[in-house]
């Protein structure tokens, strides 16, 4: 169970790529959605950590976002509502019962989404250090993705993609699980490394996000149980964004890590041990219900 196999999906009209670890039939699912210019492999050392606790009782499945990964790059479609339908779409392939989310940076504000436009598809949710939900200005965003296409090089060895990594993230720590992920998202084209993500992609990524709230009009419609990580190390104005989530979702459960906005790689231990606690009473209530 602690190693994953490579899926592919046929949903909302795209191949949708990702890894799993699979559970047994009728296993709860549970859904992971990685951030802007990130992919399915930044999420291994919290999936292998699941699978190996609850074993085949989950259904765990880390999903390459349309654009990222090796996911289909369709020229359209990175608007809130289809990139919400290609996660239900997927999730409708897998299982006729409601999964957990649990989405880091824009995979959270993404899962927040999901989960306020369609409460009744999800049963959990889990916001790791989750996107802001408004750009405090217009050069902050631009900031924001200006660095996210740094990512995307083009670099003539890894090494120099690490360490322009590095520059962008000097607080997360760099463990191979942390490189195997930026070696994930990373292709050859013409003697380079470039990111799979593509350019017009991630501007159409950027335009998603940066003229109006699509996230807080609906997070009073959450019903599924949230949990909500923020990271410590940001500064006041940035762990007041991420809070604004528990504010707006009823009951949201809020704890803090020292680590960087990275904290499912920087601390994958205290991470799925308070995730894998969150998620337990979910599998065992399902259990109990005989869902």
């Amino acid at each position: 169970m602690s190693e994953p196999s490579d899926i592919n999906i046929q949903a909302n009209g795209i191949r949708q790529h990702g890894i799993e670890w699979r559970g047994r039939d009728g296993a709860h699912l549970v859904l992971l959605l990685h951030g802007c210019g990130s992919n399915c492999w930044n999420w291994y050392p919290l999936g292998k950590r699941l699978a190996e606790r609850f074993g085949d009782r989950v259904h765990v499945v880390a999903l390459d976002h349309r654009g990222c990964g090796d996911s289909e790059r369709p020229s359209t479609g990175y608007t809130p509502d289809v990139c919400a339908q290609d996660v239900l779409a997927v999730r409708e392939q897998l299982t006729d019962r409601p999964a957990t989310l649990i989405g880091h940076s824009r995979g959270g504000w993404m899962g927040a989404y999901i989960a306020g436009r369609f409460p009744d598809e999800v049963a959990g949710l889990v916001l790791v250090d989750p996107a802001r939900m408004v750009w405090p200005s217009l050069e902050a965003a631009d900031a924001f993705y200006e660095r996210v296409g740094r990512g995307l090089g083009p670099f003539d060895t890894f090494d120099d993609a690490i360490a322009n990594a590095k520059r962008a993230h000097p607080l997360a720590v760099w463990s191979e699980d942390r490189l195997r992920g930026l070696r994930f998202g990373l292709r050859e084209e013409g003697g380079k490394l470039v990111g799979k993500l593509p350019r017009e992609v991630l501007a159409q990524l950027r335009a998603a996000r940066v003229d109006s709230d699509e996230v807080g009009p609906y997070l009073a419609n959450v019903t599924a149980p949230t949990l909500l990580l923020v990271a410590s190390t940001s500064d006041e104005r940035r762990q007041g964004e991420k809070l604004a989530y528990g504010s707006g979702i009823p009951g949201t459960e809020v704890r803090f890590f020292h680590t960087s906005h990275y904290m499912h790689v920087d601390a994958p231990d205290d991470i799925a041990a308070t995730v894998g606690d969150f998620l337990a009473r979910r599998v065992d209530a399902l259990a109990v219900a005989g869902a």
